[in-house]
């Protein structure tokens, strides 16, 4: 073997090694950040879930690293956003659109934002409507809430607050979806959740969006007039999930 394959063949041993290094560190990288998020909420004293939920309306959390609610600065202001920071919540992903047709207003997603960012959370807006055109720009945008839900990111975006109006509706679609893709759950009974948590399943748009998103296929699906049947037998037949 001469002098010049020596040196290639040191140079590729040489190369692969310290590439195996570099994913080694970015992987344990990776671990010691989702590590630094878990340490948050497992550091939150039992009081400031408690005082959350005083605050916030609707405040639940829904897993580990994933809590659901209302807006946060609605009865309490900037508070209800030093609330979440001291449950360990580190992003909020504010589903409002700002239209008055959803209850929304602009005013109010502003502040949202300014006060997360006065206290320190990374803050997202990905509006949803209440009644949306359903077709392949809104499964995507449902799609692109998914990726920040999911576990496997916890990483990137530390425990989440995800947030509409009143915490109902659109923050009930995306927490749906988030229990069948992610958890693990049955549809029926990610859908007996949305309910009993107060979804409104007369929003038939966002109905079918969840059916298409976790391929249910229920033998009656929901209409306008007999949703209160279907919101009777699911809430009552899985109403165990929401104690």
């Amino acid at each position: 073997m001469n002098t010049g394959t020596v040196r290639s063949l040191f140079t590729l041993i040489v190369s692969g090694a310290l590439g195996s290094l570099g994913t080694t560190g970015c992987a344990a990288a990776a671990d010691d950040e989702a590590d630094v998020a878990d340490d948050a909420e497992e550091l939150a004293a039992p009081s400031a879930l408690k005082k959350a939920s005083e605050d916030i309306t609707d405040f639940y959390k829904v897993r580990k690293g994933l809590y659901r609610g209302a807006v946060p600065g609605e009865k309490v202001g900037k508070q209800g956003l030093l609330d979440l920071k001291a449950v360990g919540v580190r992003t909020i992903v504010n589903l409002q659109s700002g239209s008055s047709i959803d209850g929304d207003n602009q005013a109010e997603i502003d502040s949202d934002e300014k006060w997360a960012k006065e206290v320190g959370l990374r803050w997202i807006h990905k509006p949803l409507r209440t009644t949306p055109v359903h077709d392949e720009a809104f499964d995507q945008k449902l799609a692109d809430i998914e990726e920040i839900l999911d576990p496997k990111h916890r990483s990137k975006y530390g425990a989440v607050y995800v947030h509409c109006k009143h915490g109902h509706d659109r923050t009930g679609l995306v927490v749906g979806i988030e229990r069948v893709k992610f958890d693990l759950w049955k549809p029926e009974m990610a859908f007996g959740e949305m309910l009993c948590r107060q979804y409104h399943p007369e929003f038939l748009t966002m109905n079918k969006a969840f059916r298409h998103a976790t391929g249910w296929n229920p033998n009656n699906p929901l209409n306008t007039a007999f949703y209160w049947l279907y919101k009777s037998e699911y809430a009552s037949k899985y109403g165990a999930v929401c104690k």
